[in-house]
């Protein structure tokens, strides 16, 4: 009878660890709230909450401590969150990776207005040529500013101060301007800056300095600000309060340019731009999905390009209007 001596190996048997609760206390420990963390997530706070506790059991340490309505994370928490970053984004990007690179899901993070006012309403036309590709939009405000998350693409807006990375995308280049309802706007005689102080200024809680950005851009006289003023969550909220005649919003050009080419909105004092430069960032490397994505929004800013150079700009600077969009 024969025998075979098989040489003996040592598997080193892995834990399995709480895979959940880590990723649950990774997204609060870098959001720094578990709010935000359970927006990331797709859940509510008291999972998020629940699964904390629950990896504190496990590790038996605290990870978060302070009040319980604003708690904040230990030594030991942000040593653990420090580590777990960059590796639930490695098995992000390794999953996307691997994954159907021309069928399935595209997820799109931007501003909400922005989706709702100029995404949105063009999105039926990549829609009917890319019949397998779900288009998924996000407009969590925490998952843009930080630019984490799980999204293939991300547009947001860059600040004058900031440098965009290598591989971003330039879109445009953003132009502001005070819009209201035509009926507020005199007929017999030409509106001038001196006009807008008796208005009511129609102000946003996510853009409070759009108008010293537009006042500063009136190179020769900078108009006084308005005396009454409201605010609101939003821009499409503010903007909707522009077309009922309630006041002037200082707003983006490319938000309101329908409004204005179609007359329900009129912007007599024209734009002017801000500084703020509209990129796309994508996932590297870049899949089939986002790639046909990319070019297709390219197209449609592209086109949008003769509505915006025909839109009125500023009386005192009409040498700044968007640029085409940067390949």
């Amino acid at each position: 009878m024969w025998s075979i001596n098989m040489p003996k190996t040592h598997i080193r048997t892995r834990r399995t660890h709480p895979l959940n609760a880590l990723r649950a206390f990774e997204a609060a420990a870098r959001l720094g709230r578990v709010s935000a963390a359970a927006d990331e997530l797709g859940v509510t706070h008291g999972a998020v909450s629940r699964q904390v506790r629950q990896l504190e059991e496990y590790l038996d340490i605290e990870l978060f401590e302070g009040p319980r309505r604003r708690p904040v994370v230990t030594s030991a928490g942000t040593r653990l969150g420090d580590r777990l970053t960059p590796l639930f984004q490695r098995l992000d990007d390794t999953v996307i990776e691997v994954a159907d690179q021309r069928h399935g899901p595209l997820d799109v993070a931007c501003y909400s207005t922005f989706a709702v006012r100029w995404l949105i309403p063009r999105l039926h036309r990549f829609q009917k040529s890319n019949l397998n590709i779900d288009v998924r939009l996000s407009t969590s405000e925490d998952r843009i500013a930080t630019g984490r998350g799980r999204h293939d693409i991300l547009i947001f807006a860059l600040d004058p101060k900031s440098d965009p990375e290598e591989g971003d995308i330039g879109l445009f280049e953003e132009v502001l301007g005070p819009v209201l309802s035509p009926k507020l706007v005199p007929t017999r005689r030409k509106t001038t800056l001196a006009a807008v102080a008796d208005w009511t200024l129609l102000e946003t809680r996510t853009r409070r300095n759009a108008w010293s950005i537009w006042a500063k851009a009136q190179s020769r006289t900078r108009p006084e600000r308005p005396t009454r003023s409201a605010e609101f969550d939003h821009y499409s909220f503010a903007i909707e309060a522009a077309s009922s005649g309630l006041g002037v919003c200082v707003v983006p050009l490319h938000l309101v340019a329908d409004d204005v080419r179609s007359g329900r909105l009129a912007a007599p004092l024209g734009f002017a731009a801000s500084g703020y430069r509209y990129i796309m960032r994508t996932r590297s490397p870049k899949s089939d999905k986002a790639e046909r994505f990319i070019t297709w929004i390219k197209a449609e800013i592209l086109a949008c390009q003769t509505d915006w150079h025909a839109a009125p700009t500023s009386p005192t600077r009409t040498d700044r209007l968007p640029n085409a969009p940067a390949g």
